[in-house]
């Protein structure tokens, strides 16, 4: 018997809305360096790996990226093309997370509203 490795690889793209404005960018740019620097870093992992770590199912095609540092940070994405790409929806903390859960349903809730399919991102 062999053991055969393969990688699946994993997009991840950003989520932009009509006005041409993403969520998740205009969260991280409030972020410091360090925080950006090391959701970016598992972002590429991700990537490059295809292991998300740690991970919540918030169910109805919404997940969470979870970090244990600062105060909880969380990225919201969800899974679009057979799971091999991640649209990243927008980010949070502990503080926030009931309202930017909210938000994060509300733009699944418009994408699967669409009549065309079409989304509108571009790769991370």
């Amino acid at each position: 018997m062999y053991l055969i490795d393969y990688i699946v690889v994993v997009e991840v793209k950003i989520y932009y809305d009509e006005k041409g404005k993403a969520p998740f960018e205009k969260w991280i740019d409030k972020q410091n360096k360090n925080v950006a620097g090391r959701i970016d870093t598992r972002i590429n992992m991700i990537m490059e790996t295809s292991n998300l770590g740690d991970y919540k199912n918030l169910k109805n095609d919404l997940y969470e990226l979870r970090f244990f540092f600062e105060s909880g940070i969380r990225v919201y994405f969800s899974k679009i093309d057979d799971n091999t790409v991640i649209l990243l929806l927008g980010g949070g903390n502990k503080k926030t997370q009931k309202k930017d859960i909210k938000k994060a349903r509300e733009i699944i809730e418009k994408l699967k509203e669409k009549d065309d399919g079409g989304i509108l991102y571009k790769r991370y």
